[in-house]
């Protein structure tokens, strides 16, 4: 209609803020989502921002609260490592309060992880 066409929300984000041209320069890339799983694929953020990362060589770290089943199958997409900054058997609430403190401690084993160099 009106020569209009759908166009994922991701596409239309990364466009506007110039993602490609950011991703040039980057040596790694960190996105996120509120639950990861095998649905993430049908595009959801971090997908779209893993395939763009990908076409330039760029390592992909996606956090997520929850990591869900089927998960996995978005390492094939472009995602190198997927953590959740929920301790297993965390209930909503406890998650919920403690997002801050969660969000911290993933970070930093993350950062231990990934310190090493990873070659592009």
């Amino acid at each position: 209609f009106a020569g209009a066409a759908l166009r994922p929300g991701v596409e239309l984000v990364a466009e506007a803020c110039g993602l490609a041209e950011k991703l040039e320069q980057a040596d790694l890339v960190i996105t996120g989502e509120g639950r990861l799983d095998a649905q993430s694929a049908h595009g959801k953020t971090p997908v779209g921002v893993a395939r763009l990362a990908k076409a330039r060589g760029v390592p992909v770290i996606a956090v997520a609260g929850a990591l869900g089943a089927g998960h996995e199958s978005l390492y094939d997409l472009g995602i190198d490592a997927a953590y959740a900054i929920t301790p297993p058997s965390c209930s909503l609430a406890s998650a919920l309060a403690n997002t801050e403190k969660n969000l911290r401690d993933a970070a930093e084993r993350i950062a231990r992880e990934w310190r090493a160099p990873h070659p592009r």
